[in-house]
């Protein structure tokens, strides 16, 4: 279970980040001071992947959260505020069809209520940001699932002579949680997911025509449910990429990434009763690209050929080519769109409720969503998301996701492995923004969700979410 958990650095990720905290505190001696002010706050959780592009099996536009408490209306800061700093509440209303994501399970409403803060600020060369929210979730009548949930995001992006840049950052996140595939049919039981994430990226080069980006990450996923145990991980990732860019909107590039995902509880030995772990290793040649065209189109891709193999138990060895693609569109001044495509290679997969800072005309909108630590044996996914300023005050946003993962089993017995387990969900959501003023905000969303698991575990259910909320900040 997740009550223990100890937040272990990986030693590579150790390393990027002592670096990093060292490269910063030089940079702030040597470098030239710079003009005071705040940026577009930015550095939110994303997925560990270690590569330089979206990260496969992550849903790139708003959804209905499952139990997150997650505010969605309102504004948070921008470019144009005189104060970096910002603090607010929320106060929000959910009706969920199935509120354990269970075959047939039952409805409920709840209400989440959010204390949330953060700050965007610039020290000479240097960035720091943070964002953080907490909520309290009580349920009307299934009150075994009442809840604290919470997410931080903190980190810098810092600069210094001979080109060096970064950012280091860490996320933290807490909320209720779906059942795994791996855990069996799931059972109407309180799981509450925690996520750990530290990451780090180091960048020599800047504008010149080569360039140099070496990337770090480890991630820890705990539950709560004892039912779920056997599907906590970690994650450590790493690579090196050398990109080449000879002016105009293409850049190109070519890298090594390495992880490992262990899962310390994987299964139980039946010949000796004793737990066991499993440990999957990763080599990736990486082939990158990324296309920006300033205001306009944005594009990002990675080929790579994958070799996977694990230890402790199963088979999981794989070998094959993998890679997303992530496309962004400014259509009009006031529509955009986001698509993006992605197979990707691993052992498990683990969803989780966070939050993401979205740019509107307005301002920074806060808006919920299902995330996904991905390291599947094979997952298919793609996606379509779109957002419309109708007026100056009010947007709105719609997505739609797909995502189809087969995983191969570990043993049962000595020779006799376990089914393959399909996984197969769909997400669609639509919402609307209303920014009533400069501080005060509301915001209404609705998701549906389809989930089917077949092969080791066969299960399947949906799920229809509708919330509204409301939202104060300060500055």
């Amino acid at each position: 279970m997740n009550n223990d958990h100890r937040v272990l650095l990986h030693p590579i990720s150790a390393a990027a980040a002592a670096l990093s905290l060292t490269l910063a505190c030089v940079a702030d001696v040597s470098a030239q001071t710079a003009p005071s002010g705040s940026g577009a706050p930015s550095g939110g959780p994303s997925a560990p992947t270690g590569s330089s592009t979206t990260p496969a099996g992550t849903p790139a536009g708003p959804t209905g959260g499952y139990g997150s408490g997650v505010a969605t209306g309102g504004t948070l800061g921008g470019p144009s505020d005189p104060s970096p700093y910002y603090i607010g509440v929320s106060q929000a209303f959910t009706h969920d069809s199935n509120v354990y994501r269970i075959p047939s399970g039952p409805a409920d409403t709840y209400s989440s209520t959010s204390l949330l803060g953060g700050f965007d600020q610039l020290v000479g060369r240097q960035r720091l940001f943070g964002r953080a929210f907490v909520s309290g979730n009580r349920y009307f009548k299934e009150d075994a699932l009442d809840n604290v949930s919470y997410s931080a995001n903190t980190g810098i992006d810092w600069e210094t002579i001979e080109h060096l840049s970064g950012r280091l950052s860490g996320s933290f996140n807490r909320s209720l949680a779906s059942a795994p595939s791996t855990a069996g049919t799931p059972v109407a039981s309180k799981n509450v997911s925690d996520t750990q994430t530290v990451e780090a990226l180091i960048r020599w080069g800047g504008p010149s025509l080569l360039s140099l980006e070496g990337r770090a990450s480890y991630s820890n996923v705990g539950y709560s449910a004892v039912e779920y145990q056997s599907s906590e991980f970690n994650h450590s990732s790493a690579s090196l990429n050398l990109f080449y860019h000879g002016g105009g909107p293409l850049r190109v590039g070519i890298g090594v990434r390495g992880d490992v995902t262990r899962t310390p509880q994987a299964f139980v030995d039946p010949t000796t009763g004793q737990v066991q772990s499993t440990r999957l290793t990763g080599t990736n040649i990486d082939l990158l690209a990324n296309y920006d065209v300033t205001g306009q189109i944005s594009a990002n891709g990675r080929l790579s050929y994958s070799r996977q193999e694990s230890s402790g138990g199963g088979d999981a060895v794989f070998s094959g080519w993998t890679g997303n693609l992530g496309l962004s569109w400014q259509v009009t001044g006031k529509t955009s769109l986001r698509v993006d495509a992605a197979r990707d290679a691993g052992f498990n997969a683990t969803t989780y409720n966070t939050f993401a800072f979205t740019q509107t005309p307005t301002g920074i909108a806060l808006t919920p969503v299902v995330a996904v630590y991905q390291n599947n044996q094979l997952t298919t996914s793609a996606g379509v998301g779109a957002s419309y300023a109708a007026t100056a005050k009010i947007s709105t946003f719609a997505s739609a996701r797909y995502q189809r993962s087969n995983q191969l089993n570990v043993l049962i017995a000595p020779g006799t492995p376990a089914p393959d387990v399909v996984d197969t969900s769909k997400i669609v959501s639509l919402g609307a923004n209303y920014q009533i003023n400069r501080s005060w905000g509301a915001a209404c969303n609705m998701s549906y969700e389809k989930r089917d698991v077949s092969g080791g575990a066969n299960f399947s259910y949906d799920a229809t979410t509708v919330s509204c909320s409301t939202q104060f900040t300060w500055r």
